[in-house]
């Protein structure tokens, strides 16, 4: 949003440089009664986002929005949804008719209930049920969240969760944090609080220090450099008769000399209120009692509820409720940073026996040790186990870092510093990794641990594609599992360097040692994690072999969503589209009823991929706009890649080729930034069947041919299955048919016969329309004939070039039903360019075609489609809701749109427009 405003006169130090961003809020608030809407604003550590979220609760109130307010603390960050207790404990016991599963949810992340946690994103749905209940267009509400960068990382995937969705209800949410964190990935608007100019710092200094000497005013100003926080403290910190004694004298980053301020005003304070301050900054979540409780055993004598006055006095600290609230972050630090060492850990020794809750217990405890404590490190190690079966892996891992510390030089240190990599792996956190894989350098680690902490190495440092080294490294260690009889860890380590084989380089020799290492793990035929490695090294030559494995399949072993999931990817591997779609689906839906969004993006991307290479060009849009919302959610950078591969060839062959250039340039980019493993065949692939649609058929001769050159890097089989089709358009509007007959010469000389159907249908069609006028018509036949004719977009292809074929040949009859054929299945299929050729060439035969009679759909965006085809099933707008994980507002915000474009006023008639489409 676009704020313009001017300054008011220097009288409140809150509101000085910073009017626009406080009439922003006030925009972002009154939009509330349209819809909600989301604020997060940045900036350095006290430029004075603090006192901005005060002022933007106070314009809150004034507007008759109804508070909900939480902070992220620094010293809480370790515990699993500490930050969403104080949120919603006030709230939660409101009956909203949120459903049961959601409220257990709800109930066990706030340690109401000892029950297991189902995962963060439940828990995400289940609060944002209870917030879209809570508000109303008369009632409002208003969520403020501070100090975004401390916030637990449970915490923070459940309000990232809601941020996202907060579309249509009368929800605001304003947010405040440094610099990176929280929505570092972006998505999520965002107003930056750059510091005050000159003119402002100055107006403000001199409000609030009149008395000032001008050469520790210039001292200021250059010391605070426009930051609000930093002018009103250290000025206000200064002793004008000793100015050597202030904060000012200290060669300290800003933050440092502003705790220095803040710890200098706690100085006349009474050792008594001291303790209890240094308490409560190291347990900020603690009540009242336990703060008390724990200053008494520390101070060695009683301490009661009058020693925080004088600190409340000077405005240090606040009393809400039962908690003592800082009134700055920068307070609580400059406390804690003010206690010698050696009172640290007594005060945490202190309150280990204060606190009720067994976490922070046990937290406390470790925080107290000193020197090695395996008991306590046991303790750690069971206390991470229980947390990631709640549900939360960064508790795990913090508790484990915990741990390691404690843990004497031996197996268990090297054991628990792997497991803490592996966590941190799949958080996505390659830094964390690194940092505990560098500590196993003076560990002798177990072989299992070693060979885990190899591959994560490999993973982080995502090798040059074109080394097979690592890949052959890789094979060795899962060599040594099998000898030790570690089945599973030999197959971990193979299918890590199937994938690097299957998304970098095709090296051939490494992928046939890969099956063959796996082949040699004692497990059944139908192992799924061994046919995954086949379809993934070997798709194409193994294709018969997975083809019979998945045809013995039972049903058990497919119940699982993983399950389905890995086995769908290998049906897209051997291009058994239809497999894959069924697998994929039902994957998803159990996905979604376990709000699983991060395998569920993936899922959703292979049935993107699915949905594209089948020819749904616009179901494959659909699919791809959630899996691009959720892999952006829970970030997954390699799959937003792949994404971006598919969405480029869908633009370009729409005929939008500035949006494919877009896609190209970013994937460029992206690939260079992640170091992510790809192949340059995918470039080749995208531009040259681009190529062919827009007509450009010399460029797009030049880019496929190499797909299918041994000897150029970008050759690979598999790709071949796709590309044949459009190699063959081009060379039959070049009458260039000797392309053809190359390409198919080097596929009989590499791929073994009988050929997998998919790629037995590309032939096919390649020999068709390439075909000389003796031989056209019967390849024709035999290609509708053969497996193209079992595949819907194959044969709808076969009819369209046949009808050319007729049409040039003056059998304008014949070619109109044949191109009627091929109009109708692209249709259906929702292939919007291919039916538009189709239509052209059914003009040229003398027949007008209609437009289509389900054009209005395409109005639709991805979301609302999606949104209008789960209506016509007959779910709700609260099922809807859930399945898409949107509130019931943001779906009837959604329907309001869809029923004018349709051309209807009902969910019955969007029933019938929908069976219709």
């Amino acid at each position: 949003m676009a704020v313009v405003a001017s300054y008011p006169a220097p009288s409140d130090a809150r509101l000085i440089g910073r009017e626009r961003e406080l009439v922003a809020c006030e925009l972002l608030l009154g939009r509330a009664g349209r819809g909600g809407g989301v604020l997060l604003l940045r900036g350095s550590a006290g430029i004075g986002k603090t006192s901005l979220l005060d002022a933007a609760r106070a314009r809150a109130e004034t507007l008759g929005f109804r508070l909900l307010g939480t902070a992220g603390v620094e010293a809480e960050s370790a515990f699993p949804f500490a930050a969403l207790q104080p949120l919603l404990l006030p709230v939660v016991d409101t009956d909203l008719g949120l459903p049961g599963h959601l409220r257990r949810a709800l109930l066990a992340a706030l340690g109401l209930v000892d029950a297991a946690i189902p995962g963060v994103e439940t828990v995400g749905l289940a609060v944002l049920g209870l917030l879209s209940g809570l508000a109303t267009e008369s009632a409002p509400l208003c969520v403020v969240v501070d100090d975004v960068h401390w916030l637990d990382a449970a915490s923070a995937v459940v309000l990232r969760f809601v941020a996202r969705r907060l579309g249509t209800d009368p929800i605001v949410l304003l947010a405040a944090g440094r610099e990176g964190g929280w929505a570092a990935d972006g998505g999520l608007p965002e107003l930056r609080l750059a510091p005050l100019d000159r003119a402002a710092a100055e107006a403000l200094l001199v409000a609030r220090a009149p008395r000032l000497p001008s050469a520790l005013r210039l001292r200021v100003l250059a010391e605070a450099d426009g930051n609000p926080l930093g002018l009103v403290e250290l000025s206000g910190s200064i002793d004008t008769a000793r100015p050597a004694r202030s904060a000012l004298s200290e060669v300290l980053p800003l933050t440092d000399r502003l705790e220095a301020a803040f710890a200098g005003r706690t100085a006349p304070l009474s050792a008594a209120t001291r303790t209890v301050l240094l308490i409560a900054a190291l347990a900020p979540t603690a009540t009242l009692a336990e703060v008390l409780a724990a200053a008494s055993t520390l101070a060695g004598s009683p301490i009661g509820l009058a020693a925080l006055d004088a600190a409340v006095g000077e405005r240090l600290v606040d009393i809400e409720g039962r908690q003592i609230r800082f009134s700055h972050p920068l307070v609580r630090s400059g406390v804690v940073h003010a206690a010698p060492v050696s009172v640290r850990r007594s005060a945490h020794q202190a309150l280990a026996s204060a606190v009720q809750d067994q976490r922070r217990r046990l937290y406390h405890r470790a925080e107290a040790s000193v020197g090695y404590d395996d008991e306590l490190a046991d303790e750690l190690a069971a206390a991470a186990e229980s947390a990631l079966r709640h549900g939360s892996p960064a508790a795990a891992v913090l508790a484990l870092d915990q741990a390691v510390t404690l843990t004497s030089l031996g197996p268990a240190r090297g054991r628990r510093l792997v497991r803490a990599a592996r966590l941190s792996f799949e958080l996505g956190q390659a830094d964390e990794v690194r940092r505990f894989l560098a500590q196993t350098d003076d560990v002798a680690l177990a072989r299992a641990d070693r060979a885990t902490a190899r591959r994560l190495a490999l993973a982080v440092d995502n090798p040059d594609t074109a080394d097979p080294r690592p890949a052959w490294e890789l094979i060795g260690l899962a060599d040594e599992a099998i000898a030790a009889a570690d089945h599973d860890g030999a197959l971990e380590l193979l299918g890590f360097a199937a994938t690097q084989i299957a998304w970098g380089k095709p090296w051939e020799e490494v992928g046939r040692a890969i099956v063959a290492t796996a082949e040699r793990v004692p497990v059944t035929r139908t192992d799924l994690r061994v046919i995954s490695i086949l379809a993934q090294v070997l798709p194409v030559d193994a294709y018969a072999e997975v083809a019979a494995r998945l045809a013995r399949l039972d049903d058990e072993q497919l119940t699982d969503p993983a399950a389905q999931q890995l086995i769908g990817f290998v049906a897209v591997f051997i291009a058994d589209y239809a497999r894959a779609a069924r697998l994929l689906d039902r994957a998803e839906r159990q996905l979604r009823e376990d709000a699983r969004l991060a395998l569920l993006a993936q899922v959703l991307t292979f049935r993107g991929i699915t949905a594209f290479s089948s020819g749904q060009w616009q179901l494959a849009e659909q699919i791809l706009d959630e899996a691009e919302r959720l892999v952006q959610e829970t970030v997954q950078a390699g799959w937003a890649n792949r994404i971006r591969y598919v969405r480029a060839a869908i633009a370009g062959m729409c005929g939008d080729e500035r949006r494919h250039q877009e896609i190209i340039d970013e994937l460029v980019v992206a690939y260079r930034r992640t170091l992510s493993s790809h192949r340059d065949n995918h470039f080749s692939f995208v531009r040259g069947i681009t190529a062919t649609m827009l007509g450009r058929h010399d460029d797009a001769l030049a880019l496929l041919n190499t797909l299918f050159e041994p000897d150029d890097p970008t050759y690979d089989r598999r790709t071949c299955y796709d590309a044949l089709f459009y190699l063959a358009d081009s060379a039959a509007a070049k009458d260039r048919a000797v392309d053809v007959e190359r390409a198919l010469d080097v596929l009989k000389a590499t791929v073994p016969e009988p050929w997998p159907p998919a790629l037995q249908s590309a032939v096919d069609y390649a020999r068709a329309v390439t075909a000389d006028e003796a031989q056209a018509a019967a390849r024709l036949e035999a290609a509708l004939a053969g497996p193209a004719g079992a595949r819907a977009f194959d044969r709808a292809r076969l009819q369209l070039a046949y009808g050319r074929w007729l049409r040039r040949r003056h059998q304008q009859l014949k070619a109109r039903e044949r191109l009627r054929d091929a109009r109708d299945a692209f249709d259906k299929l929702g292939n919007e360019p291919f039916a538009a050729l189709a239509r052209a060439e059914l003009r040229a035969a003398g027949e007008t075609s209609p437009v289509r009679p389900d054009a209005a759909w395409d109005l639709l965006s991805p979301q609302e489609a999606q949104i209008a085809r789960l209506v016509a099933e007959g779910l709700s707008n609260k099922q809807i809701g859930e399945r898409l994980f949107l509130s019931h507002r943001t779906v009837a915000s959604h329907l309001y749109r869809i029923f004018p474009k349709l051309g209807i006023t009902s969910r019955a008639q969007l029933a019938g427009a929908v069976a219709s489409e």
